[in-house]
């Protein structure tokens, strides 16, 4: 099996490593990993940044609907998880919500039909499953360790 990690950017603050993926609903942009500088002043601070690039991308290229990525806290270190928790908790109030994609939690950003960032997938089917229920903080048991 071969997976596409994608392209990293960083900017001194954080780094990201992001694919762009073709599914039924269009362009996809897949966060493939995500990282805080250890040098960063707020990790809070950096992630809500992060939060505003991406509604600047939903609601500044039109050929992309949304975008997501999986956060793994099933790790057995428990500051990691820790972390991977709280980062989780700080996107929900960004505006971000858990969504069931083909059998595999996705944390989304998403727009309404007429390109304004929102949590709602406003008469718009993007998944195999048809879920576009907001599950909280509901990660995936499928990835635990």
């Amino acid at each position: 099996m071969h997976i596409t990690l994608g392209q990293r950017v960083e900017n001194g603050e954080l780094s990201l490593c992001h694919r762009l993926d073709k599914v039924a609903a269009g362009y996809v942009l897949t966060i493939t990993d995500f990282r805080l500088d250890a040098d960063a002043r707020s990790s809070d601070q950096a992630v809500r940044r992060f939060c505003q690039l991406i509604r600047t991308l939903l609601r500044t290229v039109p050929h992309l609907s949304y975008v997501r990525g999986m956060i793994l806290p099933g790790v057995s270190d428990a500051h990691l998880r820790e972390v991977r928790l709280r980062l989780g908790a700080i996107l929900e109030r960004e505006g971000a919500f858990w969504r069931d994609e083909d059998g595999d939690r996705w944390l989304v950003f998403c727009r309404d039909h007429q390109g304004v960032p929102t949590r709602r997938m406003a008469a718009r089917d993007t998944s195999s499953s048809s879920s576009p229920v907001a599950y909280g903080n509901m990660p995936s048991t499928r990835h635990h360790t």
